[in-house]
């Protein structure tokens, strides 16, 4: 079902507005033959939102070739058990948000990595079980994502700390929610956040608090796995910060 027909001529042009009409939409739309007739008509919408339209990946593709120049593209509640390279679109994405879907693979979220200005990575309330960045050692920097400043990743199934490793590989990464995940069951609240500010050395927000570092920790690597062993004495863990069981 469309909204209602007001001619191409008369579609509004305002993100804000072209974001409300297409968050309402709770039903699985028909596409068009050939999306890229109508780029004219959406070259000035910058924030796209379309939630519970019941799309595939492949399909939510064909329809942003509608809106060249999307800056923020949120498509929750799809169903999504998959994710692949948008290719040459999404170049002037900053902001992804893919809540509320069921995604499991991280080397598909790498794939995402081709959207070079991506700065937010919004992953909450997936079955997302590892972060992991093969082409980089510990200590070194990711070629990937690298302009990522933020990624929320709340009610996951991260249940490691070679995770939290794995982020601070980021170049530009700043801010990190992970409530929800198995993760939080190691440790009190207050010592998981600490846990990860000591891992990742440029968090500037961790749990949507912002981050007070009193302490220069050196090594911070040292200082995690002591305060591991401290808070968390009946449990070993391996030098990459995995729960031995």
């Amino acid at each position: 079902m469309y909204p209602p027909d007001t001619g191409a001529g008369s579609l509004p042009k305002s993100p804000t507005i072209m974001a409300q009409i297409s968050s309402y939409l709770d039903n699985r739309l028909e596409m068009p033959t050939d999306v890229t007739e109508l780029c004219d008509s959406f070259s000035n919408v910058k924030v796209l939102k379309l939630n519970r339209v019941h799309y595939s990946w492949q399909q939510l593709l064909e329809c942003c070739k509608v809106f060249p120049c999307l800056e923020q593209l949120h498509v929750c509640f799809n169903n999504l058990s998959s994710v692949h390279s948008p290719g040459s679109q999404l170049q002037n994405l900053v902001l992804l948000n893919l809540e509320s879907n069921c995604l499991e693979s991280w080397d598909q979220i790498l794939q995402l990595d081709i959207c070079p200005r991506l700065e937010s990575l919004i992953l909450n309330d997936n079955k997302i079980s590892s972060i992991t960045f093969p082409d980089a050692s510990l200590g070194s920097k990711t070629k990937f994502f690298s302009n990522l400043k933020h990624i929320y990743i709340n009610n996951n199934r991260i249940s490691q700390w070679s995770c939290i490793n794995e982020l601070n590989k980021l170049k530009s990464f700043e801010d990190l929610q992970i409530h929800g995940n198995p993760i939080q069951e190691t440790a009190s609240p207050e010592t998981v956040r600490q846990l990860i500010i000591a891992k990742v050395a440029n968090l500037k927000k961790c749990q949507r608090t912002e981050v007070q570092r009193y302490l220069n920790f050196k090594p911070y690597k040292k200082f995690s796995h002591d305060l591991l062993f401290k808070c968390i004495p009946s449990r070993r863990f391996h030098q990459s910060g995995r729960l031995i069981p």
